[in-house]
């Protein structure tokens, strides 16, 4: 696990390895994101001289963070799925509004990771 080094626990592994890779490279992209870019930014922020170069970094930090936030948004969460109807046995997904069969673990639309 890049990000956990030599801290991660079996449990941790195990769950880690059990992500789809495209989830996985989403995390990683984040954590280098709000774990080294940001941070760099700020302490050069500290160190520049001129407004124009203040400006510059400050308008930096705000496209970094409106990425990080961007990928937050990728990265799939736990949508409770609901009743099409109060008759019917159907489901539909939270996210799209799409069927959703009972059994499934992701959406087949929209890809958002669903539970009960």
């Amino acid at each position: 696990m890049i990000y956990y080094g030599n801290n991660a626990t079996p449990k941790r592994i195990e769950w880690w390895e059990s992500l789809p890779e495209r989830e996985q490279n989403l995390r990683i992209c984040l954590f280098e994101i709000q774990k080294i870019a940001i941070p760099e930014q700020k302490t050069l922020l500290r160190y520049k001289k001129s407004r124009k170069e203040v400006l510059n970094a400050k308008a930096i930090l705000k496209q970094l963070k409106l990425v990080a936030k961007a990928i937050k948004r990728q990265i799939p969460g736990y949508i409770n799925i609901e009743k099409a109807d109060d008759c019917s046995a159907a489901y539909r997904c939270a996210c799209c509004r799409q069927g959703v069969p009972a059994y499934a673990s992701y959406c087949p639309n929209c890809g958002q990771r669903i539970s009960m």
